[in-house]
């Protein structure tokens, strides 16, 4: 009994595979003919597969779109914006240290407490 699950198991990682291929490569198999021609314990696999693979696809899709700072910016303002993001440090300048007309402009309009004056 025991090696029927793990073959029933092993038999759904396999075709489903073959049927993540083919989405991969832009064909649009048909998912529901697929569970059709198997036993009901491939297909309970099959199933619990394809809904792992949705959630994935959506999970993926949300953190590209909320993680893309540049693509947020674009979106609001236009593909044409040039977000200035610089991957490298300017010479001379730490790594992490604001740009200098950041902390002027900062120091000009900040209240009198502020850290910027």
């Amino acid at each position: 009994m025991q090696s029927d699950a793990h073959e029933a198991e092993a038999q759904a990682e396999r075709l489903f595979s073959e049927f993540a291929d083919r989405v991969d490569r832009g064909e649009k198999p048909d998912f529901e003919a697929l569970c059709a021609g198997e036993s009901a314990e491939v297909e309970r696999h099959l199933r619990r597969l394809f809904r792992a693979r949705a959630d994935i696809s959506r999970i993926l899709g949300e953190a590209s779109s909320t993680l893309s700072a540049v693509r947020r910016l674009q979106a609001a303002a236009g593909k044409d914006v040039d977000p200035g993001i610089a991957l490298e440090p300017e010479e001379g300048r730490a790594a992490d240290a604001p740009p200098s007309t950041l902390l002027e402009r900062l120091a000009a309009h900040a209240p009198p407490e502020s850290r910027f004056r």
